[in-house]
């Protein structure tokens, strides 16, 4: 199940990225800028990694990813301008989108699911 979720979110990763190269910013919703489109691909690429090296390094990426892109939201809530760290043009939306992301993140990373029993 894990596998599946970071498949999923490492597809949607790359995708955003791509799509951020060829249509700029979605006016009234998310900011976008060069930095964050690489961002967001090499996000997806280093989980398609992470996926063909198996569980160990699913749950690693899953959880550094998952504190790393939580750090961002809270940093950037309290970040008078909209330069996250300065570098990363952010807003609100982005903030609770990378929230969400990161809570589904710990999740892979901590949740285990029961191996399946083959002797039955």
């Amino acid at each position: 199940m894990q596998k599946i979720l970071l498949l999923a979110l490492a597809s949607g990763f790359v995708g955003v990225g791509l799509f951020g190269f060829t249509c700029g910013s979605l006016p009234g919703t998310f900011d976008i800028d060069p930095l964050h489109n690489i961002t967001h691909i090499l996000s997806g690429l280093l989980a398609f990694a992470a996926v063909m090296l198996g569980e160990r390094m699913i749950r690693f990426y899953a959880r550094s990813f998952g504190v790393i892109y939580l750090i961002v939201s809270v940093i950037g809530f309290f970040e008078p301008t909209r330069f996250v760290c300065g570098l990363f043009v952010l807003n609100t939306s982005d903030y609770w989108l990378y929230i969400g992301v990161s809570l589904l993140l710990l999740w892979i990373g901590f949740f285990r699911y029961p191996k399946k029993d083959s002797s039955v």
